[in-house]
């Protein structure tokens, strides 16, 4: 069975986690516990980022993840941060996998609204015409970034 997924398995390690054992052991691990406990809240994002385009984040966050793994009725792809900390955000309602693409530069309000979008245990959300609401924050957030420093993926707790 491991076999019939190991070229997968290797592109996560060599490609997404920059052949570092502990940060792959704890992707997949993480991944594992999303599909698993899709109830729970965990005050993490993973960000990935990259050296240069092609690399790789795309295909595996949308296309492999995102409508591959999780399916349209759990997984949104938004454009830019704007679309994730707006008022009106009704679309990543209840959505297990939310990826945020080519995230340039954050201002300060919209680093604090991410950090309590990654951290809140409630979300509030808005449809257009209608009043705002809470909903429980089922989130789990995979921002990319373009050209920084080396293709690897981190963690950061909030």
């Amino acid at each position: 069975m491991v076999s019939d997924i190991q070229p997968l398995l290797d592109f996560i390690f060599e490609r997404i986690c920059a052949k570092d054992e502990a940060l792959y052991k704890w992707h997949l691990f993480f991944m594992a516990t999303i599909l698993t406990q899709p109830e729970a809240n965990y005050p993490v994002a993973q960000l990935f980022y990259s050296t240069s385009q092609g690399a790789g984040k795309g295909l595996y966050l949308n296309n492999l993840l995102g409508e591959g793994i999780f399916g349209e009725d759990n997984y949104v792809h938004l454009n830019d941060i704007g679309s994730l900390v707006a008022e009106k955000n009704h679309h990543v309602v209840n959505k297990l996998w939310v990826v945020v693409d080519e995230i340039d530069q954050l201002s300060s309000s919209q680093s604090k609204k991410l950090l309590s979008h990654i951290g809140d245990e409630m979300i509030l959300h808005r449809k257009l015409y209608s009043d705002a609401k809470m909903t429980r924050n089922y989130n789990n957030i995979a921002c990319a970034f373009p050209f920084v420093y080396r293709h690897a993926l981190i963690s950061l707790r909030c």
